[in-house]
């Protein structure tokens, strides 16, 4: 989903500033400072405001996606999937411009639908790609074939999961993991992803896990 920043009424009156025209040459200069013409900023015909912000290039994306864990309990070896059985890949629509174009992950998060935090969980790693890799099911070990080198991306270390109650929940903001990861989004605006676990943990059963990503336009 694209987001464009707001500017409030402060920013407004300095980008009126910042738009100064060249000098005013029927004014001229007095005691050193030159008359200036300016030109007020506006969008589809209306003053800039915050109720009719300034595009910038900067567009923000936000995307999700989700999967349910199989019905069993079989621990989890370091390093192994997370994810479903049969194999699927996350998919993320709109994670940057639907015509394609160069973004900067300026922030990722893993929220499992369970009530405490298995003991072993550590860090997770959510993979990226730009075309959808060979899927690997759930609690089989991650591997990168030669088939999916070209369509990877790298990965974003996601720290250990913190207790919520009924939720436990990882962000790279709250974890002080930050992230400026910049890549490439293809034509179609979508990305592909595998999650992998870092410790060994036994999971729950059927439990859900939603991954959010965010990105900026650069």
């Amino acid at each position: 989903m694209a987001e464009y920043p707001r500017i409030n009424d402060r920013d407004h009156d300095l980008l009126k500033k910042i738009a100064a025209n060249t000098a005013d040459s029927a004014s001229g200069t007095t005691g050193g400072v030159t008359s200036v013409k300016v030109t007020e900023l506006d969008v589809n015909g209306s003053e800039v405001s915050e109720t009719n912000p300034l595009p910038t290039q900067g567009q923000g994306f936000s995307s999700s996606a989700n999967f349910t864990r199989p019905n069993n309990a079989t621990p989890l070896t370091a390093l192994d999937v997370v994810g479903t059985d049969p194999a699927t890949n996350l998919s993320f629509a709109d994670a940057g411009p639907a015509a394609g174009g160069k973004v900067v992950i300026t922030y990722a998060s893993l929220r499992i639908d369970v009530a405490a935090v298995a003991a072993g969980i550590t860090q997770f790693r959510l993979h990226l790609y730009n075309a959808a890799p060979t899927a690997i099911a759930d609690n089989a070990a991650f591997n990168l074939p030669s088939a999916d080198r070209d369509k990877y991306l790298g990965y974003i270390e996601l720290p250990t999961p913190v207790d919520l109650g009924d939720t436990i929940f990882s962000g790279t903001e709250e974890g002080y993991y930050p992230v400026r990861k910049e890549i490439v989004v293809p034509s179609g605006g979508v990305l592909y992803g595998l999650l992998q676990t870092v410790g060994a943990y036994t999971p729950t059963a059927q439990s859900v896990y939603t991954i959010k990503i965010k990105s900026v336009a650069v």
